[in-house]
């Protein structure tokens, strides 16, 4: 019998059903039971713009051989919004009566050659369909009704990636194992091998992922609500055994060594929401967490959630993050040791209840020289009501000063941190503080310190060593938005004078570059315990001290105006020939010039009427000056009584780091007055 050809431009328009499989059977359905058709040999058959809800085909062309060959062509094939352009399945062995179709030896071509078979009973509604992609890959489905069962064996993960919405993408990987979709029912059971997958900023990315996932889901119907979408009940668990996950900024991995981190969950769909009713993480070295939330299907409009953790380990949660984002946050030297017991409870409204219990714990920040050691405390918080808090630390290190031991008793009343006082050692002395108050961004407290050896502080800080003894009264200290504020002035003790610090601003204290801003006046204090802790020489008398518009960043000075003079009033005043010539050195080339060598040789000790050296420090220069200005110079030792001394500066402007040097010189033993 002569070939019969079809050829018809056809706008065909029917309900998607179970998608485009079986729209494309119910086509060959169409054709194969064709009156007109049913006693051919051979058949060719064109449809022009077929459409469905979300699909649509620009051309269909269809070629049968009765017993032998088939072609299907689809031309600009679009489904579920996306463009797959031209598909074609070829059958070197086709048959086909009125309720059966088999294709053996088959291809799909697209962008990739796909060897594929398949059996469709049109009558009883099945389908078997085998995709062979490459070598040791197979895809396998098993279509009964609305009982659809999917069979993989090293299937490519990234074969799906068109069929995926969204930014992430898996980009590796193979999978092995079982999905079933039926009637009110979805179960799976998923091996996952050396996964990868990859967004385009490159901020959340994985690879070399291996793990176990299963899967099993319910629909349960409303009552009284027969038309309303039905809820769902489900429960997942996944365990990974290797691989590792860059989620900005966490950094996730497991070399595949331990016992794998597991994650069982359960909850239910409804219509609107997505809830978890219970999850449980089990991280092998970070330790358990469990909670529970709910969130919107269409969009994460996060509801309530809980998570409690018992005995994490803070070591490895510090681990989570990756060095490059904590050098980032200038947090790249922080140690961290310890265990936590957590329990968060929020809502809509934000963080309703959080309760923390912390033991063990060791911090230490490498860089700068900060540290805390074996600090336990417990506080709960709410956003209502009153709690108690407890706190204790064995030391407070910051270089060599230890503060502590520490205990502390409190409360947490609505949502802000009350501790009435805090008393603990500092070297020889104590430190006192009272009213603290602290919240998320702030805190606040006053306090005071004994008398602490100045000798033991110096030490302890690596500073130059002084002598004496320090105290201090905090007034109102306040922080907030990276700034702590002095509010009056700070008034405390030095070496038998008085000191005052006031306007004193300390900006991003805990970061890299600190600045601090304030101005100094110290009145009155003792020149001979100034100088008796260094190789300075013997000077006897009081002197001031004042520094207005200190600057500095990073702890180094880059803005002041300080002075250094004899203070007013009727006090031995006596200098030795040491302490003459180390002024001399700090004044600079050509600061000895009133003195005569020989005259010096004979005396000990000299009187003077005044002392005082100036600093106008802008852009690293120092204007010198001195007690009194001369015509060419500056008089930074005036001489009075007998046997007196004058010493002149004449280097008006001089180097900040220069000066420094002059007088780490002195410090040193170093120091060799200039004499002309």
């Amino acid at each position: 019998m002569a070939m019969q050809q079809f050829v018809a431009p056809v706008t065909w328009r029917t309900r998607f059903g179970q998608r485009l499989v079986r729209e494309g059977i119910a086509a060959l359905l169409i054709a194969c039971t064709c009156g007109a058709l049913a006693h051919a040999q051979s058949l060719q058959l064109e449809l022009e713009t077929l459409s469905g809800p979300d699909w649509s085909v620009r051309k269909l062309q269809l070629a049968l051989q009765q017993g032998g060959a088939a072609r299907l062509g689809l031309q600009g094939l679009v489904a579920q919004g996306r463009a797959w352009g031209d598909l074609t399945l070829e059958c070197k062995r086709f048959t086909m009566d009125r309720s059966a179709l088999n294709c053996a030896d088959g291809n799909l071509e697209g962008k990739e050659r796909w060897p594929l078979s398949f059996t469709a009973d049109l009558a009883r509604k099945t389908l078997s369909l085998r995709v062979a992609p490459e070598a040791g890959e197979e895809w396998r489905l098993d279509i009964t009704g609305v009982d659809w069962r999917i069979a993989l064996q090293n299937a490519s993960v990234a074969r799906l990636a068109p069929l995926l919405s969204g930014a992430i993408k898996p980009t590796a990987g193979r999978v092995s194992g079982n999905l079933h979709l039926g009637a009110g029912r979805v179960d799976a059971d998923l091996r996952i091998v050396d996964a990868a997958f990859a967004d385009a900023t490159g901020l959340r990315a994985g690879e070399k992922l291996q793990g176990r996932l299963t899967f099993d889901a319910t629909s349960h119907p409303r009552l009284g609500a027969a038309a309303a979408p039905a809820d769902w009940a489900w429960t997942a668990a996944l365990a990974w055994d290797k691989g590792a996950v860059f989620w900005d900024p966490l950094y996730l991995a497991h070399e595949g060594a331990e016992a794998p981190h597991r994650l069982d969950a359960r909850g239910r769909v409804t219509a609107g929401r997505v809830v978890v009713e219970q999850a449980n993480l089990e991280w092998q070295t970070l330790g358990r967490l469990s909670g529970s939330l709910d969130f919107g299907r269409d969009a994460f409009d996060l509801g309530s959630y809980t998570v409690t953790g018992k005995g994490l380990n803070l070591f490895e949660l510090r681990a989570l993050l990756p060095q490059t984002w904590l050098d980032d946050k200038r947090l790249g030297d922080l140690d961290l040791k310890g265990t936590a017991d957590l329990a968060l409870v929020g809502g809509i409204r934000g963080v309703e209840q959080f309760a923390l219990a912390l033991s063990g714990v060791r911090l230490h920040a490498a860089q700068r020289h900060l540290g805390i050691d074996n600090l336990a405390a417990r506080f709960d918080y709410r956003s209502s009501g009153r709690e108690p808090f407890l706190l204790s630390i064995d030391a407070l290190r910051l270089q060599d000063l230890r503060i502590g031991p520490i205990r502390a008793e409190g409360e947490l009343r609505d949502g802000r941190l009350y501790i009435p006082n805090l008393i603990a050692p500092v070297l020889d002395g104590i430190l006192a503080l009272a009213e603290i108050e602290v919240d998320r961004e702030s805190f606040s407290l006053q306090g005071a310190l004994t008398s602490v050896s100045m000798e033991k502080l110096t030490a302890a800080l690596g500073w130059h060593p002084l002598g004496g003894q320090l105290s201090f009264v905090l007034p109102h200290v306040s922080y907030a938005r990276s700034t702590m504020a002095v509010d009056g002035a700070l008034l405390f003790k030095l070496f038998d004078g008085d000191a005052q610090v006031d306007a004193m601003r300390l900006e991003n204290p805990f970061g890299r570059t600190p600045r601090l801003t304030a101005n100094l006046h110290l009145k009155r204090m003792n020149l001979e315990a100034m100088t008796s802790a260094v190789k300075f020489g013997t000077m006897t008398g009081l002197v001031d001290l004042d520094v207005d518009g200190l600057v500095m960043e990073n702890w180094q000075p880059v803005s002041m105006d300080a002075r250094v003079l004899t203070s007013e009033g009727a006090f031995a005043k006596r200098i030795s020939q040491r302490a003459v010539q180390n002024i001399s050195s700090i004044g600079g080339a050509g600061a000895g010039a009133a003195i005569q060598r020989s005259f010096l040789g004979f005396f000990e000790t000299f009187g003077y009427d005044k002392i005082g050296l100036s600093c106008k420090l802008r852009n690293g220069i120092c204007e010198m000056g001195g007690a009194e200005d001369t015509a060419s110079g500056f008089m930074l030792i005036k001489g009075g009584g007998l046997p007196s001394v004058n010493v002149v500066g004449y280097n008006r402007f001089v180097g900040w780091q220069e000066l420094l040097d002059r007088i780490q010189a002195v410090i040193d033993g170093n120091s060799r007055p200039v004499f002309q």
